[in-house]
């Protein structure tokens, strides 16, 4: 007779495992349109959310290290909160921290009890093709001419946010390829990853390009290499993507905007990259300025006079919480890094190795972007990443777990 813990697990969390994914694509298509936000992006939340905590409820499950990290970061952030100029700005940020933990803890239960991190990935994919197919009229020749002509953001408030998503989509493909499908939903797959290129070359986000140039380089060898066992087999894809890079990239740097910002960002001529770079150096000042708590949560616009956020994580968490507080965010990256690491170590199932290396694909993403160009911790789309992150390394556990007992009784019959 089951438990209680294994009905809930066995029948809500798979539901759970679907309506997830659900919402956050409904949130980020339908959800854009003026009139439907509130619908689709809060009204679309207290379903899953509900329900996400009837689960931990019923099958008390225990808070991943990584949440319980970030919840420390959340107390340390609250030291300035009765000090800091701009107290909009500060409960603003706060609320995405909270958020973030949140979406985190939810995701990561999620997973843990279903190993279905697909549905996700599916989603993330079909975010980039409603706002490139829908959002951008599809791929016309007017859209095509905007490759030469300007940047545009779909449905976005700015290129750079279809950018992020479209490096994403990428990833969601190289995600899906991985396991046994059809012909036919490999070929869709293919066509979901030119879509989203085409979407990235659209928004000209030289943040956005820097992770597809890591998954070229890491997602053979790491991802893929996982699952073979005579290395000699990885020679075939990497020459097809070094094929397809040889082809692509010269085409991108001379044709299209994306190519003359990525020029004039290498010789310092473009007051984009200037500017970003006069952030970062902010940041930092600020840092050692205010070593231990920074400047104070959402102050760095104001802190640093540039009136604008750092657009760069780290310069943004340095800057206002200080190098302490950085540390102690990061270190729930290093967390669910060390974890999924552990996991690698101890089994051998393809399937899970997969999916580990997937999750380190994934932070590799996270701390590139993070470093570079994108605050994660205001970004919706990177919570659900970093859930995912978290998920699969607890999936990977319990499935590591459930080995060695099975090896163990094995062990015990041979005896007997």
């Amino acid at each position: 007779m089951w438990d209680n813990n294994t009905w809930w697990r066995l029948k809500l969390a798979p539901a759970l495992a679907i309506l997830w994914p659900i919402y956050y694509f409904l949130a980020f298509t339908f959800g854009r349109y003026e009139g439907l936000t509130q619908v689709f992006m809060w009204g679309g939340l207290v379903i899953p959310a509900i329900l996400t905590i009837v689960l931990y409820i019923k099958t008390r499950s225990p808070l991943p290290k990584e949440a319980v990290i970030l919840a420390g970061f959340v107390v340390w952030c609250l030291s300035w909160i009765f000090f800091v100029e701009d107290l909009s700005a500060y409960l603003n940020y706060l609320r995405f921290l909270v958020q973030f933990l949140i979406i985190t803890i939810a995701i990561s239960l999620v997973i843990k009890k279903t190993g279905q991190m697909q549905w996700f990935f599916w989603a993330l994919l079909g975010v980039v093709l409603f706002n490139v197919l829908i959002g951008l009229g599809g791929i016309s020749q007017e859209t095509i001419h905007l490759a030469e002509a300007e940047r545009t953001e779909g449905l976005y408030t700015n290129p750079n946010l279809l950018g992020a998503h479209a490096q994403i989509g990428i990833l969601a493909v190289l995600a899906l390829l991985g396991e046994k499908r059809s012909w036919l939903i490999r070929a869709v797959l293919i066509g979901g990853a030119l879509v989203a290129l085409f979407g990235l070359v659209l928004s000209a986000s030289r943040g956005a390009f820097l992770p597809v140039i890591l998954y070229a380089l890491l997602w053979p060898t790491m991802c893929i290499g996982s699952q073979v066992q005579k290395k000699w087999k990885l020679i075939f894809p990497m020459m097809v993507i070094i094929a397809i890079a040889l082809i692509l990239t010269p085409w991108i740097m001379d044709n299209t905007v994306m190519g003359k910002r990525m020029l004039m960002a290498q010789q310092m001529e473009d007051g984009s990259a200037k500017f970003r770079l006069e952030l970062i150096i902010a940041g930092l000042k600020l840092g050692l300025d205010y070593p231990l708590f920074g400047a104070g949560l959402g102050q760095f616009g104001i802190a640093s006079g540039m009136r604008v956020y750092a657009h760069n994580e780290w310069a943004e968490l340095i800057g206002t919480t200080g190098f302490i507080g950085f540390i102690i965010y990061i270190s729930a990256y290093a967390m669910a890094w060390i974890r999924l690491a552990r996991v690698l170590q101890k089994i051998r199932d393809s399937n899970v190795r997969y999916w580990c290396n997937i999750g380190r694909l994934v932070l590799l993403m996270l701390l590139l972007t993070g470093a570079t160009s994108r605050p994660n911790f205001l970004a919706t789309d990177t919570w659900f990443l970093f859930g995912i992150v978290v998920g699969i390394g607890l999936w990977a556990e319990s499935k590591c777990r459930k080995s060695s007992r099975n090896l163990k009784l094995r062990a015990q019959v041979v005896t007997y």
